[in-house]
Formats: structure tokens, sequence, C-alpha cells
């Protein structure tokens, strides 16, 4: 689903919090990459059908905290649209509608010393 992502990526202030970088990874950052502010998102089908629904899960990493809160406010402002006024679209896909959903959360992981901070939205394909 690289729509959601190039969708994303073309939002300077987005770009801007991700310190200019095209910082969107599909399941895992790759580890020749360096930066320390990224998101990691994951998608999975929810129905079938003429109409899909999928639920994009995306993890904001970073050392700082303050970042990862403004990067999930925009992530939302980007995405949140239960109305289906916002259309996403490329060549192969359009994005009908994405919602946020209940769930996600924040933690710290001890090991890399980087809080994470969990999003959910279900898109309607």
């Amino acid at each position: 689903m690289k729509i959601i992502r190039n969708y994303l990526l073309q939002d300077f202030q987005l770009k801007s919090l991700l310190d200019n970088h095209d910082s969107i990874y599909l399941v895992e950052k790759p580890k020749e990459k360096k930066n320390e502010t990224y998101i990691v998102y994951f998608f999975k089908p929810i129905t079938g059908g003429y109409v899909k629904d999928y639920q994009f899960e995306f993890r904001l990493i970073s050392k700082d905290l303050n970042k990862l809160i403004a990067i999930q406010e925009r992530l939302i402002n980007l995405l949140d649209d239960p109305r289906g006024e916002k259309i996403i679209k490329d060549d192969d896909t359009t994005i009908r509608s994405t919602k946020l959903l209940n769930g996600g959360g924040q933690v710290n992981n001890e090991d890399t010393g980087n809080y994470e901070i969990v999003v959910y939205f279900l898109c309607q394909i």
C-alpha cells in the first residue's frame, strides 16, 4: 500500500517532523538507515468484496516524545476522515475513506531508548 506512504510524504509539515527524510517504512526500518525519528506501518485486510476494508497500524518511533506527539497529531489530521471528504488516489488505487480507530498508545522501549506511539486507522479501498 504505497499509496498511503506517498500521500503522507507529500505533506511538508509531516516530512519536517521526520527531519526531512522519507522515514516511513513498511514493516521495519532498513538497518542502513540511521534516522532516529521514523514511522513503521503495517496493514491487514479486514473485509473483501468490491469495497475492501484494511486496518493500518502506524508505529511512530523516536527518542523525543514531544516530537512523536506532534507527528501523531499531524497523522490524525491527515488520515482521520470518516466522512470521506479527502480523496487519496494514485493510478492504481483510490482510498474512499479513512478513520481513526480505538487502541494504540504509548510505550518506552528500554532496550533501544526510544518512545513508541501506536495509532490505528480503518481504510476503505
